[in-house]
């Protein structure tokens, strides 16, 4: 786990079960390893995204089973023509590599350049497993302590409906 990760969640507090795992590249080979591995908590897919001027980016967070259609996002966050971000976009801001993005990240976005939005259907849960800056890892925690974490680094929340 990423130390700056580590170090802010042990500063406010939060509590999580910490597992290392099989590298996770898709939803499916997640959905395999974490029922193996027999880790709680909903699965979700994080999407590092840009608008179409590249000016703003956004970290979507969506339940893991959902199909994402961009052009409703697109019009749900008032934004023209999102698609995804590329990898040097997502280590300029995250600091992570493709397939470890993660709300969790945005501890590097000192700027708070990056937008996040959530569905709003993964607080209606208690528990959440994410990466911690890397896909051989995961953390669970509550829906809300990944909130406080959130806002604890001066990012806000956009809820959507997906």
């Amino acid at each position: 786990m990423q130390t700056q990760i580590q170090q802010k969640l042990e500063v406010l507090s939060i509590s999580y079960e910490h597992f290392v795992h099989d590298p996770v590249t898709s939803v499916e080979i997640g959905k395999t390893i974490y029922k193996k591995e027999g880790i709680d908590g909903i699965h979700v897919k994080n999407l590092f995204l840009r608008n179409k001027k590249g000016s703003q980016h956004y970290l979507l967070v969506v339940l893991a089973d959902k199909d994402v259609d961009l052009k409703d996002i697109s019009t749900k966050v008032d934004d023209r023509k999102l698609g995804f971000a590329s990898e040097e976009r997502l280590w300029k801001y995250l600091q992570v590599k493709p397939g470890s993005v993660s709300p969790l990240a945005l501890i590097h976005d000192k700027e708070v350049h990056v937008k996040v939005i959530f569905d709003e259907a993964i607080f209606e849960v208690d528990k959440i497993h994410i990466h911690p800056g890397i896909n051989t890892e995961s953390i669970v925690v509550s829906t809300q302590a990944l909130k406080l974490y959130i806002e604890s680094i001066g990012q806000s929340i956009q809820l959507i409906e997906i």
